[in-house]
């Protein structure tokens, strides 16, 4: 489970959107077992590096949300929607580009090992986010020794990265697992 929240008074705004409201996300990454020492990781960005926390506000709009909200809710009363959400708990399959980024590891020891999944290579069909009251899971750390506290160093040891760059130098600790602030 990954919960998303809201601090202070500011709109819960998509944060790339410009947005100076505060929130983010708590939770880890979920890590799904293939069988066969294959385990995937469906991180807390997007493959652009967008957070759940900026994908949530969308799906809460899909108009095949079920239950649906009472209405669409405009960008500035996202904190409205969430209000709802937490009292209808509604449930939406993803649309491709709202998935998080999925990545295994070549040796789940070595985060340099790190690579990214085609979620078809794989067969997944769909993912789903559900609103719920259940606890935040814990214990990513089992089967990622190495993962340290965030912020950190990114998985290749280097701090600095952009999008050109390998993918071990592009993620973090965070992609895979964040505090409470």
């Amino acid at each position: 489970m990954i919960e998303t929240r809201q601090q202070g008074a500011q709109p819960l705004v998509p944060q790339e959107l410009g947005s100076g409201g505060g929130g983010g996300v708590v939770g880890e990454a979920v890590a799904v077992d293939l069988g066969g020492g294959r385990v995937i990781f469906a991180l807390l960005s997007g493959p652009e590096g967008r957070s759940i926390y900026a994908m949530v506000p969308r799906v809460l709009n899909y108009p095949d949300l079920k239950p649906p909200l009472s209405r669409q809710f405009k960008l500035h009363e996202w904190q409205e929607a969430y209000d709802e959400a937490e009292d209808v708990k509604p449930f939406a399959v993803l649309r491709r580009e709202d998935y998080p980024m999925l990545v295994s590891f070549g040796d789940l020891g070595n985060p340099k090992s790190v690579g990214a999944v085609n979620p078809d290579m794989v067969g997944v069909r769909r993912i789903t986010l559900q609103v719920t009251d259940d606890p935040v899971t814990t214990g990513i750390e089992k089967r990622l020794g190495w993962l340290g506290a965030y912020p950190e160093s990114r998985l290749d040891g280097v701090y600095r990265g952009d999008t050109g760059m390998p993918l071990a130098r592009r993620l973090s600790n965070g992609d895979f697992r964040m505090e409470p602030i």
